[in-house]
């Protein structure tokens, strides 16, 4: 069987993490490695990444990682993740959202038929409960699509040697990392990205989730580095930018 590598990302939200750590733990595809990327100054969440998860058995997960981040930056500690990754494919969870059990299944199914390097899914809102609110439309992908509004979560599964091909996130852009490297990849792999038309995790909404504090940004700012990464794209392709770029960004 293909290894999965489940990037975890955690600060501050010591709360929340054991069930975000339950959800990859309950996926009934095997085998996977879960990477745990802390921060540094984060002493809550590290007193119970040591007491509580050294105890996950192999019946679970094949291999657990944990890796601590010099500084709370969640596109750094994806990296960070992303470095100790063995897995063919990588997926991420945030340690405020719950991964459902059939998600890494129904992904893969779909990777390995289609010879994805990209594979995206539905998802649903939630309260702080895990009280689901909502689920959001997702197109099926084109690159066209794509290059109007980021519509590819950060939880997407992904072939590892986009990786090594295209690099690691670009720190610089902030926010809008992510947004870049799915558009790296779509412009030269267009037909081997597909949408899983199945819900697979929970978005959690709350106050302090690290979503909303990245959208603090200035607005000015964000289109800015907006504007920067989709008129790079536009060049790559061998397109002229419009003068004009609405500025649209995913909420999760």
């Amino acid at each position: 069987m293909t290894l999965v590598s489940v990037v975890c990302p955690t600060f501050r939200q010591s709360q929340y993490l054991e069930t975000s750590v339950l959800g990859v733990m309950s996926q009934t595809y095997k085998p996977i490695e879960l990477i745990i990327v802390s921060v540094k100054n984060d002493r809550e969440t590290n007193d119970k990444i040591r007491s509580r998860f050294p105890s996950i058995g192999t019946e679970s997960i094949s291999r657990l990682v944990t890796v601590v981040s010099d500084r709370a930056s969640i596109i750094h500690q994806w990296n960070l993740g992303l470095k100790e990754a063995k897995g063919e494919y990588v997926t991420a969870i945030a340690s405020d959202d719950y991964m459902l059990p059939g998600k890494i299944a129904g992904e893969m199914r779909l990777a390995q038929e289609k010879n994805a390097v990209l594979v995206y899914s539905p998802f649903f809102y939630a309260d702080e409960s895990l009280c689901l609110t909502g689920a959001p439309k997702v197109p099926d992908f084109s690159y066209e699509t794509l290059v109007r509004r980021n519509y590819i979560t950060d939880n997407s599964l992904v072939k590892r040697s986009m990786f090594e091909e295209f690099g690691l996130f670009d720190e610089s852009l902030q926010i809008l990392a992510v947004f870049d490297k799915w558009l790296h990849i779509a412009e030269k792999y267009p037909d081997r990205i597909f949408l899983h038309n199945i819900p697979t995790f929970i978005y959690r909404q709350h106050p302090e989730q690290a979503h909303k504090k990245r959208l603090q940004l200035q607005e000015k700012d964000r289109f800015e580095l907006y504007k920067k990464v989709v008129s790079a794209s536009l060049i790559r392709k061998g397109f002229k930018p419009p003068e004009n770029i609405e500025f649209k960004i995913t909420e999760a």
